[in-house]
């Protein structure tokens, strides 16, 4: 099981949509629930989330973007991560 944790819920919300289109084994991940995409919604949560999701023996990555970025590159920067994580 994998989360990918990323700043806001607008980030979250985007990759939702757009990383299913990217990869057919992501898109059973995420439908599965073996994939999860979650936000921090500020950096004070950030502990909270860790602590959270390490409790439940889950690799994590996080992804930190910031608001005045486009799309294309929150898109570049989510397959990199999920490369990482072995999705093809």
């Amino acid at each position: 099981e994998h989360v990918l944790i990323v700043e806001g819920e607008d980030d979250k919300i985007a990759l939702e949509k757009l990383l299913p289109s990217m990869s057919t084994k992501i898109k059973r991940a995420i439908q599965n629930g073996t994939f999860i995409i979650d936000y921090i919604g500020g950096a004070g949560n950030l502990p909270y989330k860790l602590s959270f999701y390490r409790n439940f023996i889950i690799n994590i990555t996080i992804v930190t973007f910031l608001s005045n970025f486009p799309l294309t590159f929150l898109a570049m920067t989510a397959t990199t991560c999920i490369t990482q994580l072995g999705f093809p």
